[in-house]
C-alpha cells in the first residue's frame, strides 16, 4: 500500500510528518511548541500545491506542468490583491497578469458566515489565499481551474 502524500519535519531534536492528503494534519510532531507546529501546518499549507507537484514528480517521474500548474510555478501568475463586498455577496481576486476573478464570498459557508473584519484578515500564498482565524483555504489553481471551465462552456459569439 502506498503511504499519502505528507512531508518530513526535522528541527533540532523536532521530528515531525505532516499529511496533506485527504487534509493537512500531523501525522506527529515531536518536540515542537505550539506556536512551532502551527508555524509547520502554515507553510505546509502555503505550498501545498506545490509540495503535492513535486511528490508527484519525484514518484510517477513525470516532469511536465499541466496547463494549469505552469501558469502558477512557470508563468508567475500569483493572486496581488483581494476585494471583497459583503452586501453584493461578492469577492474579486485580482491576478498578476491584471486579469479580474469574480466569486461569491458565499463560495463556502465559512466565508459566507464571517464578519467583514474576519473576511478581511486573510494572507495571500503564492498558491492561494488564507484565512488563519476562520482556517480556510481557497486555491489559485481552483479558480483558475474554474475560469478555464467557463471559457470552455460560454457560448460562441457570432
Amino acid at each position: 500500500m502506498e503511504e499519502p502524500i505528507h512531508v518530513h519535519v526535522k528541527k533540532g531534536d523536532g521530528d515531525g510528518k505532516v499529511w496533506l492528503e485527504p487534509e493537512i494534519k500531523p501525522a506527529y510532531l515531536i518536540d515542537f511548541n505550539q506556536q512551532e507546529e502551527k508555524q509547520i501546518l502554515d507553510i505546509v499549507r502555503e505550498n501545498k500545491d506545490l509540495i503535492i507537484k513535486k511528490w508527484n514528480d519525484y514518484f510517477n517521474n513525470k516532469w511536465d506542468f499541466d496547463p494549469i500548474d505552469k501558469m502558477i510555478f512557470e508563468d508567475g501568475i500569483t493572486i496581488t490583491s483581494v476585494f471583497f463586498h459583503k452586501e453584493l455577496d461578492v469577492m474579486l481576486i485580482l491576478l498578476s497578469n491584471r486579469r479580474i476573478i469574480e466569486r461569491k464570498i458565499s463560495i463556502t459557508k465559512t466565508l459566507a458566515h464571517a464578519t467583514e473584519k474576519q473576511l478581511q484578515n486573510f494572507r495571500i500564498s503564492r498558491t492561494g489565499i488564507h484565512w488563519p482565524e476562520l482556517d480556510e483555504d481557497l486555491s489559485l489553481r481552483g479558480f483558475l481551474k474554474e475560469e478555464m471551465i467557463k471559457a470552455v462552456q460560454a457560448p460562441a459569439h457570432l
